[in-house]
């Protein structure tokens, strides 16, 4: 079949278009591509914050498809207004880019505690400014108090004061922008739009240096998506047609990805009781996980602020109980941790943190990114003045950003304690030992048990048998594998042949609210 495809023609939209076309090749189609600037490529005088209906990057190609000069158009799902307009419809979505936001501050304003950030969205906005505010909040662990702040960057010693400026403009404009504005200290981009031009041969040729020139004088972040999730349906692209194009739905339905086109449909319609559009400061993302789906929904909206996170298994949470039948492991166990010495073998490495403990014995070495496995080790590090370039919000190494700029990481390093091997794809560093003591006297009356580590949970299961006939959950990642693997394996010499009643969570707020009356 030969299908002429539409699209906007900034780098970005190109990119997009191409990427569509070579799959469309592959199934043996012929691909004509149909370029131009949308309404809001030529009028960027428009406040996107303000305006309340999206489709100022849509509408005409829309008109194209209805006026028959284009087959398809490839459009970001996100610039798509909430309603298509009946006679046409999104028929398929490729597999998504990574959907979080990436965050860049020059170096010279780690030493300020005023920054000037550029952004003209609402959502971005509010949650950056409540993403410092969380890193900088005075909630500490016991053990953090009684260390000193060794650095001389200002935002680990005064509280930041954040302000925005608006910009515009495609993607290459809004970096020179940031780069060449002396008053501008940091601003955000899709990570999506940064991970397709990197490598793009046509970008990085109209705009020689400016990766180099941005690693160069910046810092960077990927912001979590559980503090800062991203538009309803960043990061996928959409394939538009008249819905009475029967023989190219089918066509376009060979590169479709299903899971991802059903989580974006789910955040537009999360975010369609708020009316859409880019005025609105909300963020919404649903994960479709091997375990459940996870859905984070989270802005300010008619004077109120909210923030909610919902995990739902397969199978339904049991029934709820009272607070007291509830067990909850980092309540009732005592953790003791030692200092294990480990050296990077190269500079141009990336290091996962599991705990802020697997840092402190590497933290004086030389390396080129840094990242850990939850906000809360992301927190701990940035108030001792470490700067964290992002972290895999508790869901595991499949959410690691690995090579963003594609520089050619050497090594990727697990930093973790002994006895537990990273996954595939990371050099293991143990970097400190654990030992833990339970206080058995606190299963009186528990009917379920939280855990926040696999192989303490199959310790407690083996030298306390009463705990076998409960209710457990564990956390979302490699642990629950693991354990999910013994209690399913059935080995004749195993202590759990029996089976364990097994679900997984996400956090211990989101499990805690599943589970507790009230």
């Amino acid at each position: 079949m030969h299908i002429k495809l539409g699209s906007r023609q900034s780098h970005l939209a190109q990119k997009q278009a191409y990427m569509v076309k070579a799959l469309l090749e592959e199934k043996g189609h012929s691909v004509e591509l149909y370029l131009k600037p949308s309404f809001g490529d030529l009028n960027l005088d428009i406040d996107l914050s303000k305006t309340e209906e999206k489709g100022v990057f849509t509408s005409d190609f829309t008109k194209l498809l209805h006026d028959k000069k284009v087959d398809c158009v490839v459009h970001s799902w996100k610039d798509l207004p909430i309603e298509l307009s009946g006679a046409t419809d999104v028929v398929a979505t490729l597999k998504r880019e990574d959907s979080r936001d990436l965050f860049i501050v020059k170096k010279t304003a780690l030493q300020k505690k005023d920054w000037c950030l550029l952004t003209s969205s609402p959502r971005r906005e509010f949650h950056i400014k409540k993403f410092f505010d969380y890193l900088q909040s005075s909630e500490v662990e016991a053990s953090d108090k009684s260390e000193e702040c060794d650095t001389s960057f200002a935002f680990a010693k005064k509280k930041l004061n954040i302000s925005f400026k608006a910009i515009r403009g495609n993607i290459p404009t809004r970096f020179k922008k940031f780069l060449e504005d002396n008053e501008a200290d940091g601003f955000c981009v899709a990570l999506a739009a940064v991970k397709r031009l990197v490598n793009d041969k046509s970008f990085n040729s109209d705009y020689p240096g400016l990766w180099l020139k941005l690693l160069k004088t910046c810092e960077w972040c990927v912001l979590p998506e559980s503090l800062c999730p991203s538009a309803a349906a960043q990061g996928a692209l959409a394939l538009e047609v008249l819905t009475d194009r029967k023989d190219l739905i089918k066509a376009l339905q060979e590169i479709n990805h299903e899971s991802d086109k059903q989580s974006v449909i789910e955040e537009r319609v999360m975010l369609k009781k708020y009316g859409g559009g880019c005025h609105l400061a909300i963020g919404t993302q649903v994960f479709k996980l091997k375990r459940g789906d996870l859905k984070i929904n989270s802005g300010y909206h008619n004077g109120e602020s909210f923030h909610d996170i919902e995990f739902v298994p397969p199978m339904p949470y049991p029934k709820k109980i009272e607070k007291d039948k509830l067990w909850i492991s980092t309540k009732n166990v005592k953790a003791v941790r030692t200092k294990d010495y480990q050296k990077l073998e190269s500079k141009n490495s990336s290091i996962l943190v599991t705990r802020k403990e697997s840092y402190s014995s590497v933290k004086d070495q030389e390396y080129s990114e840094l990242f850990t496995s939850g906000v809360k080790t992301w927190r701990a590090l940035f108030k001792k003045g470490t700067w964290v370039n992002g972290c895999l919000d508790s869901l595991g190494a499949d959410y690691y950003p690995k090579d963003i700029f594609s520089k050619g990481i050497d090594t990727h390093y697990w930093l973790t304690r002994s006895g537990v091997e990273g996954p595939i794809g990371f050099e293991t560093l143990s970097t400190y030992d654990l030992s833990c003591s339970v206080k058995t006297s606190s299963f009186d009356g528990c009917e379920y048990f939280v855990w926040m580590s696999g192989e303490l949970l199959l310790d407690s299961l083996k030298k306390y048998p009463e705990l076998r006939n409960k209710i457990h959950f564990l956390g979302l990642g490699r642990s629950f594998d693991k354990v999910e693997y013994i209690i399913n394996k059935g080995d004749e010499d195993t202590f759990l042949k029996k089976g364990v009643n097994l679900f997984a969570f996400y956090n211990i707020k989101q499990i805690t609210k599943s589970l507790l009356k009230g």
